[in-house]
């Protein structure tokens, strides 16, 4: 991420995570107990709790939007240019929080997980994860924090669908004062292809299969 400026950084960052053990039903009719969320929150939460906004990420991001890890200065959120005192989510002003969705890679629940049936990871046995899915475990979070409602969501590409649907997940994103989401029909097309080329291809199946790691065997990723 050259030419990205440190000016007006959030500064070093530490990822958190959320314990859940309730059991979380799915759309696909199964239901997922004891799970994570790996989430990151950056400015403060005011006496009202009436400041928050979610980031919702892309397919391909995670819940890492602004600042650097401690010891990695490159390793940089993939929005830093948005997020940070005087930018246009101003943290001097509003709580931003982004978590990893529900089934993502970066520290969430998903299929690289442990299995407790079979001591092997889920790999293709985990369950399937909707959008519907991954706002329901937001909101969650959002009990977890003690936030009932927000001042605004926002994502672009998945995370636009992500928006797209956080007012019909009951009452954890409604009455929240915008939303504001970048997607189009061709990108969630897209989307669906790699999804099912990746559950088809058979070097991807291997590899989450017998080690955990898409990377282990699978050179498209």
């Amino acid at each position: 991420m050259e030419g990205i400026s440190h000016a007006r950084s959030v500064g070093a960052v530490t990822p958190q995570t959320a314990r859940f053990d309730a059991p979380l039903e799915l759309k696909c009719g199964a239901a997922i107990g004891g799970y994570d969320l790996v989430y990151e929150t950056y400015g403060t939460l005011n006496e009202a709790k009436s400041n928050a906004v979610l980031v919702c990420h892309a397919l391909n991001a995670s819940h890492h939007v602004a600042g650097h890890y401690a010891g990695e200065p490159d390793n940089i959120g993939w929005w830093d240019n948005m997020i940070g005192p005087g930018k246009p989510l101003d943290t001097d002003r509003y709580f931003i929080i982004c978590s990893n969705v529900l089934g993502g890679c970066m520290g969430t629940s998903g299929p690289a997980d442990v299995d407790p049936r079979t001591g092997k990871p889920y790999g293709l046995a985990f369950p399937v994860i909707t959008i519907a899915d991954m706002v329901r475990a937001q909101g969650m979070l959002l009990d977890k924090l003690g936030i009932e409602q927000l001042f605004c969501v926002i994502g672009g590409s998945m995370g636009g669908m992500q928006v797209g649907y956080n007012h019909q997940i009951g009452d954890y994103l409604v009455g929240a004062e915008g939303d504001f989401s970048v997607t189009n029909m061709r990108g969630a097309l897209l989307g669906n292809w790699l999804v099912d080329r990746f559950a088809v291809d058979g070097r991807v199946e291997g590899a989450i299969q017998t080690s955990g790691s898409l990377r282990a065997r699978a050179g498209v990723l």
